[in-house]
């Protein structure tokens, strides 16, 4: 029998009312398991709905609600053929990827934040930023992403007016720990001879966040529309 307890070392998350079974789930997957995966499916089963979106944000479980989808309206789900597992080694890979690219992104956002300060016109504004968003407010953004909890927060176009460029296509775990150390996920496990995916991997939240929020905003819309 297994017993799920807390772990001082692991973030104490708030969750909103409902979304502690979900959570529960997620770490039995992550801990006993061996699962790098996130809460987003365990959100659909425990609290999705028959004939409704269900709309949430997995930073860690929140329900945003559910949209009824009218009689004249259907979703068809289109296999692939490829065969996906959370629990194999490709997808642990490309979420360490995603780790090594947000702290890539903070120590970037730090660093740039730093350097404006203290050197005005750095090299690293010129490169990086123009000057409109070298302003106070593009520096009280960079301490925001100097901090950044989830990629999916940073937006496509700061994203790739800032960081983009400067994120490598692959490094080797070895290299990563070298100038970075730890990758902040208690989930995953760097291997030092490993070449990972960096930017791929980092783009995916990002420009996947910006779709699901499109999508959404067309789809209610449609919806509300009576069309």
């Amino acid at each position: 029998m297994y017993r799920v307890k807390h772990c001082p070392k692991r973030p104490c998350f708030t969750l909103s009312k409902g979304m502690y079974m979900p959570h529960i789930f997620c770490l039995v997957e992550n801990h006993i398991v061996g699962a790098p995966c996130g809460v987003m499916d365990q959100m659909a089963s425990v609290c999705g709905e028959a004939n409704k979106l269900l709309a949430m944000v997995c930073q860690p479980a929140e329900v945003l609600g559910l949209v009824e989808i009218p009689s004249h309206i259907q979703f068809w789900g289109i296999d692939s053929g490829i065969r996906h597992s959370v629990g194999g080694a490709d997808y642990g890979s490309v979420r360490i990827g995603t780790f090594l690219g947000r702290k890539m992104i903070k120590s970037m956002a730090s660093e740039i934040s730093s350097y404006s300060l203290a050197n005005g016109n750095s090299d690293w504004q010129v490169c990086a930023m123009n000057s409109d968003e070298m302003e106070k407010d593009g520096r009280e953004l960079l301490e925001v992403e100097a901090s950044l909890d989830y990629l999916c927060n940073l937006s496509p176009h700061r994203y790739e007016a800032v960081f983009a460029k400067k994120l490598p296509e692959y490094i080797t775990g070895e290299a990563f720990m070298e100038k970075y150390v730890d990758h902040e996920d208690s989930v995953t496990v760097i291997d030092q001879r490993r070449n990972y995916a960096v930017r791929a991997s980092t783009r995916h939240p990002i420009y996947e966040n910006f779709r699901v929020k499109v999508s959404t905003s067309v789809i209610i819309d449609y919806i509300n529309c009576g069309a």
